[in-house]
């Protein structure tokens, strides 16, 4: 048996299998629930904000032995 919707037939095997996805997909979409916030990094993994001294003068001697380095290469 078919249907005539809108000038078409339609077998009642397609319009039972529409029904069945479109309840699945419903049923699926609502036990999803809601979207769980996400959560901020951590400050320490993003680095320190204040770094030790001993890595600050690392970074000043880097710098400055780059820039000497450029100074003689030109």
């Amino acid at each position: 048996m078919s249907y005539n919707i809108g000038g078409m037939k339609i077998l009642n095997e397609y319009l039972a299998l529409g029904t069945m996805g479109i309840t699945g997909g419903l049923a699926a979409w609502a036990s999803s629930g809601p979207s769980k916030p996400k959560q901020a990094a951590p400050e320490a993994a993003a680095g320190s904000a204040n770094p030790s001294k001993e890595e600050d003068e690392f970074i000043k001697n880097f710098v400055a032995e780059f820039e000497k380095s450029e100074k003689e290469g030109k």
